[in-house]
């Protein structure tokens, strides 16, 4: 039940990486806000709650996130 809020959570992480490579600090605000959601989806997981929950926070979340910053 926890692989998309560690996957939400892993792929957040990895846009630090690239704010730093790339100088860009909005990569680091998305990189937050992914990793961010993908805490919570982890900490949803532990404490049982439904796989509806777990995918808004850690799959809808995280996507809107994405879609949000290419189009800006």
């Amino acid at each position: 039940m926890a692989t998309v809020p560690w996957i939400a959570l892993v792929v957040g992480l990895h846009f630090f990486g690239l704010a730093a490579v790339w100088r860009l600090a909005a990569l680091a605000w998305l990189g937050a806000a992914m990793s961010a959601c993908g805490a919570a989806g982890l900490a949803l997981a532990a404490c049982g709650s439904s796989a509806a929950a777990i995918a808004a926070v850690a799959g809808v979340a995280p996507g809107a996130l994405l879609l949000g910053s290419a189009s800006a």
